[in-house]
């Protein structure tokens, strides 16, 4: 993003108070335009709106709890840009596209993890839960794949029901 032009900068990290604190990485500086953000991620824009740091005319927004390199795949995605590499970071930019409202995003996050995320019996309740609380419908079809073409290892372990109709799980523990 161009720094010159821009008028709103998001400081991102987990050491945001103290640059005291050792084994923490200093927080990163992402520029933003807060017209783009008012078109393309509103919830994005009104974190600048309510924020009363500024410096120099540009809003400072702190971002906690956020890895700075999913952040600045989440600005890249705002920006019109195409991610292509999802290595290791899938689950947390659909965390992120949910948080700030983002639903292509999370669309295209949750295709890419549902893509990478190797299913078996033994992680296949956490994936389901998981796909569930995150709404996941892409990653929740790959657990009804999984499950009709598993059916006698997964009855093993866990009592679940597919409704082939809907596609939807019913599970018990």
């Amino acid at each position: 993003m161009d720094e010159n032009s821009a008028d709103v900068k998001f400081v991102v990290g987990d050491n945001l108070h103290s640059e005291d604190d050792e084994g923490l990485a200093p927080p990163q500086v992402f520029h933003s335009h807060l017209f783009i953000l008012e078109e393309c991620a509103p919830s994005l824009a009104d974190l600048c709106e309510a924020n009363e740091n500024c410096d120099g005319g540009h809003a400072i927004v702190p971002i906690e709890g956020i890895d700075p390199e999913v952040f600045h795949r989440m600005l890249y995605h705002v920006y019109g840009g195409k991610i292509t590499d999802w290595t290791g970071c899938a689950k947390d930019m659909i965390e992120v596209a949910e948080k700030f409202n983002l639903p292509q995003l999370k669309l295209e996050a949750e295709d890419a993890y549902a893509n990478s995320t190797v299913l078996t019996v033994d992680n296949l309740l956490y994936h389901i839960m998981y796909a569930d609380t995150r709404k996941c419908t892409t990653l929740k079809d790959a657990i009804v794949d999984f499950i009709l073409d598993n059916e006698e290892e997964v009855e093993d372990k866990i009592s679940v029901t597919v409704d082939e109709t809907c596609r939807a799980l019913v599970w018990y523990w």
